[in-house]
């Protein structure tokens, strides 16, 4: 017979905190804690489009944003970088490859790949502000975004800086 609440059982977690994917909490206090202080106009939800699919803004703070990425195959993001916001990626149900990239010291002005990270559903990447990226899809379907200010500083949409364009992937 299974076990219930009215039991008195009451379930307890004892492991150690629970940290997905090396996600650092931003610094301060919470949205919680300070909700007329850290919440800005509502999230925008209407689909905005892009070349690798649409994306829509469910929720913003000053300290976070989640958006929904709707990809189609065949598509890549622009390489880019953020300066004041970590960027992490959770694949709901499509597969993209989250590149990183570093600058060429021995050739100005040009990146050289770092880090290649194939992500099906359940996968998830943290990217650190500061660090130039973009996103290969290979799997139509949805992935949810988190911005964090990693820095203590705050969120904004604008923070990107782009080095080349997105579009159709011919890699």
């Amino acid at each position: 017979m299974p076990v219930t609440a009215s039991d008195g059982y009451q379930p307890r977690y004892d492991g150690p905190p629970v940290n997905p994917a090396g996600f650092t909490p931003p610094r301060g206090g919470s949205a919680i804690d300070e909700p007329e202080r850290n919440l800005r106009e509502p999230a925008r939800a209407d689909w905005e489009t892009k070349c690798w699919g649409r994306v829509r803004h469910v929720f913003e703070c000053e300290r976070f944003s989640v958006s929904e990425l709707e990809v189609r195959p065949g598509f890549r993001s622009s390489i880019h970088r953020h300066e004041d916001r970590a960027n992490a990626f959770q694949v709901v149900d499509a597969e993209i490859v989250v590149e990183t990239f570093v600058e060429d010291t021995a050739a100005p002005y040009s990146r050289r790949r770092l880090n290649a990270y194939l992500l099906g559903p359940g996968g998830t990447i943290c990217v650190p502000s500061g660090r130039w990226h973009r996103f290969r899809t290979l799997r139509p379907g949805r992935v949810l975004e988190l911005y964090y200010a990693d820095r203590g500083g705050v969120v904004r949409l604008d923070d990107i800086e782009r080095w080349d364009e997105g579009g159709a992937d011919n890699a």
